[in-house]
């Protein structure tokens, strides 16, 4: 059986995780949008950062960050998601953001150069907390440094449960 996606953030951290997510194929009905981040040369590959720090294990911790202590996606287990110091902050990079940059729905892409297939970027804005929950579109770290690129490979559908 394949170990669960909110068991591999939490052991793993955001960069490694994306990267498993990747290589796991996505998950739900967009696992066939996922785009591949190791398999296409000029593809995004995961930054190495530090590591995270803790998080926190119990309500009294979780208020220092100014988090959310409560069950979060399908871990039984209660659990802190911190917020963040740049939520709603505008991005085009992943880099910009504490947590993810999530592409805004109305912002659409935005074109760079009409070849075929159009070349360019999307935009979004700094999610809230560290960790988020769902099937979003998520726009990558580092991806400035491949612009443009199409639509397809600027941004991932991921899914965080």
């Amino acid at each position: 059986m394949a170990p669960q996606p909110a068991r591999i953030f939490h052991s793993l951290g955001a960069a490694a995780f994306l990267a498993a997510v990747a290589s796991m194929g996505g998950c739900g009905s967009d696992a066939g949008s996922t785009v591949s981040k190791t398999s296409t040369p000029g593809s995004i590959a995961p930054e190495s950062n530090p590591p995270p720090p803790p998080r926190p294990q119990n309500k009294e911790e979780c208020d220092a960050c100014g988090g959310l202590w409560a069950v979060h996606g399908i871990e039984p287990a209660e659990s802190c998601i911190c917020a963040t110091k740049d939520s709603g902050k505008r991005c085009a990079d992943g880099r910009e953001c504490q947590g993810q940059c999530i592409v805004d729905a109305e912002a659409g892409f935005q074109i760079m150069d009409s070849s075929s297939p159009p070349r360019g970027f999307f935009t979004g804005t700094c999610s809230p907390y560290d960790t988020t929950f769902g099937c979003l579109l998520v726009i990558p770290r580092g991806v400035d440094d491949l612009l443009p690129l199409p639509a397809d490979e600027a941004a991932q559908h991921i899914c965080i449960d």
